[in-house]
């Protein structure tokens, strides 16, 4: 008998609702769309279906967005409860970005707050600033949102992008140019993203197990 939960094992099938399908005729995707296919997807042999976010939202979150209650209190000054839940940085003497960082997305990971003429880290959309994974508080908080779900019977979570944690603090190293970076037609062949390394500090950091190692506790011992 295996001692693995059926998730561990399962086939699971992605439905991103907005270009999936649309039941009404106004060009977006809709959960009745969904339902509409159920049939379908079951004779695919699938196990389960994930179906990405699908609530009412301003369509660019990620690791949190400028919306959030805890970014919008965190820009507003450099002594707040919030303020140090995000990656900010002091500009350069000469009033530049901190480093070369570049978003996924194009451009600069770094945006300006005029409040706390500091910068803040994203690594996609400025509209998606990166938590500090750094600060045990932000672990917390987010650890309480896992306990939240677990305690209503959800198998578990899948992580999007959890490779861009970043638990460092400033100052913040350069990235190296991409020796091997060649254009051509595919997306990570055209975003100047990919013309640099990111392992040294953007990416991959070790932060990553401090985030997820107690979610794996929380979810099989109830602690945390």
């Amino acid at each position: 008998m295996s001692d693995l939960k059926w998730w561990e094992t399962a086939v699971i099938y992605q439905i991103y609702p907005r270009s999936y399908q649309d039941s009404n005729g106004d060009g977006i995707g809709d959960l009745k769309g969904i339902t509409s296919r159920l049939e379908y997807i079951a004779g695919l042999g699938v196990d389960a279906i994930w179906i990405s976010p699908f609530f009412m939202s301003p369509q660019r979150e990620a690791h949190c967005s400028d919306l959030h209650p805890w970014f919008e209190e965190s820009r507003q000054s450099r002594d707040n409860p919030k303020a140090d839940w995000f990656h900010w940085v002091d500009p350069n003497p000469d009033g530049t970005v901190p480093n070369n960082w570049l978003s996924f997305f194009g451009g600069q990971a770094w945006s300006w707050e005029p409040r706390r003429q500091q910068y803040y880290l994203h690594n996609f959309l400025s509209e998606q600033p990166n938590l500090n994974h750094a600060n045990p508080e932000v672990r917390d908080a987010l650890n309480q949102v896992a306990r939240f779900w677990f305690d209503r019977g959800v198998d578990g979570f899948r992580l999007d992008a959890v490779h861009t944690i970043n638990g460092d603090q400033a100052p913040y190293l350069d990235n190296s140019a991409n020796p091997n970076f060649v254009p051509g037609d595919l997306p990570q062949q055209q975003q100047p993203f990919f013309r640099q390394l990111h392992d040294v500090a953007q990416l991959n950091q070790p932060a990553i197990q401090t985030f997820t190692q107690p979610i794996t506790l929380i979810y099989w011992h109830g602690v945390g």
